[in-house]
């Protein structure tokens, strides 16, 4: 039994008990300013978590369309020195007076044939690679939305009935009846 500090209604209260609900208080503001800062952090490292996931769509995009653009540039490269070659291999079977019949034109045509098989896989390859960017890209989108659409109030909740119960329980310690 500690020294009556004041009475209210007929209740006694000592200073003990005072201080014991006092640091109840403190400590449930502790716990409610904690989930605020928690909920604070949480949703800053969302936003970065968004705004990050939504750069690297766009450098992905970036990839994807300067791929797109070397792909063509590199097949019409290939295609115009393809066009030499043949040339090439036309004037050659001309020059050696061999007629453009038969094995000859069969040399060209397999030719072609092969040179068209490069092209398509070039643009296949470029197809792959741009595909591939393009799905980096939608992950990095949905990763963004994701991150957008978390919900951190659950983290407030809980620091706000950790506080409430921690205070109830420091309150209720702090004024237990006297057995006498």
């Amino acid at each position: 039994m500690g020294a009556t500090l004041f009475t209210i209604a007929g209740v006694s209260v000592t200073v003990g008990e005072a201080i014991a609900a006092g640091g109840a208080a403190v400590g449930a503001a502790g716990t409610i300013a904690g989930g605020m800062i928690n909920y604070q952090q949480q949703t800053a490292n969302a936003d970065a978590q968004a705004k990050a996931a939504e750069r690297n769509a766009k450098l992905e995009q970036l990839e994807a369309d300067q791929l797109q653009k070397d792909t063509l540039e590199m097949e019409k490269r290939q295609k115009t020195e393809q066009a030499r070659i043949r040339s090439m291999q036309a004037v050659r079977l001309a020059k050696s007076g061999v007629a453009l019949t038969g094995s000859p034109l069969a040399v060209l045509g397999e030719t072609a044939s092969n040179q068209q098989l490069e092209n398509l896989d070039l643009r296949r390859k470029g197809a792959a690679a741009f595909s591939q960017h393009a799905a980096l890209k939608q992950n990095y989108l949905f990763q963004s939305r994701v991150a957008k659409g978390q919900n951190f109030t659950g983290s407030l909740l809980a620091a706000g009935l950790t506080a409430g119960a921690d205070l109830t329980g420091g309150l209720a310690s702090a004024f237990k009846p006297n057995s006498k």
